[in-house]
């Protein structure tokens, strides 16, 4: 009985242990330190448009957020899909420092010459009417966080493939700090002051990040050393652009379609569900930065399993608390934004599935395929978005969960009509 006794405890001693090894490993840690760090990232954000809403107008709120999400087009325009690339190619490069500094150098440029293109466009759009006659100090402004939101991307990319996901929470966690603290003092410009104390306080946090990344910045242009990976960063430009113009859109297309109070309403519940939709991306990015580490050590299936625990760690509670969340932003925000931001978080379930399934042809070398599967989501969400517009901020959140189910059970089934490598482990082929 005793010898029985011992067994038993020897047996789930050895199995503790067995746990403790699998999550001791770096793509656990750094995606748990990541998701946490974006976890952290949100609730200060939760505290920054809490503020912003109860110090500013709903009218200022939808305007400043709307510039917000048009920068971060650019931005995302702007980066090239090196936010990516960069990830799979820097530890196993020779010419890192060269590829990095072009890779920064090249982003910028082309941000700098969108922003201007956008900047002289915008009088032909009348929900930019508040745009006109902005002054010389404000379209400074904007360039420069065009430029900086660009490099602040990469920086990003520079860490996760260093496996310093610590540096990225710390980095983040100190803008969303500041951008509160910047909310305040800004206050007497308007709409003016949510865009640059989100802006300005980026620009705060980058300098120092930039030079901790681990990569000497000795700022030289040499084409040829990102010309390998040129094909691959620029299929992943694509497919990160489509997979996010139709967040970044919805705010123009309210304030179009409906009002700039609308805007603000569902700019709001599409942050929060944003959370959610950060723990696929960020696994994604750790599994094809453990994929040039330790090829062919993880598989889809496994990363998307811990995908699911940790997603639904976070959907339960936001499901229960979505009205109580609202309702910190102010009581229209709890009326207008409850229905959609259910209908959001809903939709994360989908969009895991589609965002990893995506990381695991990444990490095949099959960014071409990546790219059309974001196109479809893309195209669907539009599609669906004006065919339900007239349905208002519920119809614009349907057109996404629609979209998702749609993209996600295609891919579904696709995986079980075509196999893939055995087991469904992944290598790094043409990489």
């Amino acid at each position: 009985m005793v010898h029985f006794i011992d067994l038993e405890g020897y047996f789930q001693m050895k199995k503790r242990s067995q746990f403790l090894q699998n999550y001791s490993h770096p793509f656990y840690k750094n995606s748990i330190l990541l998701v946490f760090g974006y976890a952290i990232m949100a609730l200060l954000g939760f505290l920054y448009w809490t503020f912003a809403a109860r110090i500013y107008s709903p009218e200022q709120v939808g305007t400043a957020s709307t510039l917000i999400s048009l920068v971060s087009i650019i931005t995302n325009f702007s980066v090239l899909g090196f936010n990516i690339s960069l990830i799979g190619y820097i530890s196993k490069s020779q010419k890192k420092q060269n590829a990095v500094t072009t890779a920064i150098l090249l982003s910028s440029l082309v941000a700098f010459l969108l922003t201007i293109l956008f900047l002289s466009l915008s009088s032909f759009f009348p929900f930019l009417s508040f745009l006109m006659g902005i002054g010389i100090w404000n379209t400074i402004g904007i360039i420069i966080a065009s430029v900086a939101g660009t490099i602040f991307l990469i920086n990003e990319a520079l860490f996760i493939s260093s496996r310093k996901s610590a540096s990225v929470v710390l980095r983040n966690s100190l803008w969303s700090l500041f951008k509160i603290f910047a909310l305040f003092l800004l206050l007497a410009f308007g709409f003016w002051g949510i865009f640059f104390s989100w802006y300005l306080s980026l620009v705060l946090v980058l300098i120092p990040s930039l030079f901790f990344s681990g990569i000497s910045l000795k700022w030289v242009f040499n084409f040829d050393s990102i010309k390998k990976i040129l094909s691959f960063s620029l299929w992943n430009h694509l497919s990160n652009l489509f997979l996010l113009l139709p967040g970044l859109l919805f705010p123009a297309i309210i304030l179009s379609f409906l009002a700039p109070a609308s805007a603000a309403y569902f700019y709001i519940p599409w942050m929060i569900a944003s959370l959610l939709f950060l723990i696929p991306q960020s696994l994604g990015k750790i599994f094809l930065t453990e994929q040039t580490h330790s090829p062919g050590e993880f598989h889809f299936y496994k990363v998307l399993k811990f995908n699911y625990s940790l997603l639904l760690l976070g959907l339960i509670p936001l499901l229960f608390l979505s009205k109580w969340i609202l309702s910190l932003f102010g009581a229209d925000y709890a009326i207008e934004g409850f229905l959609p931001l259910l209908i959001l978080l809903l939709s994360s379930l989908f969009f895991s599935y589609i965002s990893l399934f995506s990381s695991e042809l990444n990490v095949k070398g099959e960014a071409k395929t990546v790219a059309l599967i974001s196109f479809g989501l893309f195209f669907l969400s539009l599609f669906f978005t004006f065919l339900f517009i007239k349905y208002g901020l519920l119809g614009i959140s349907f057109s996404w969960l629609f979209a998702n189910i749609i993209i996600s059970f295609y891919l579904f089934f696709k995986t079980f009509s075509r196999s893939f490598t055995s087991h469904g482990t992944v290598t790094l082929s043409k990489r």
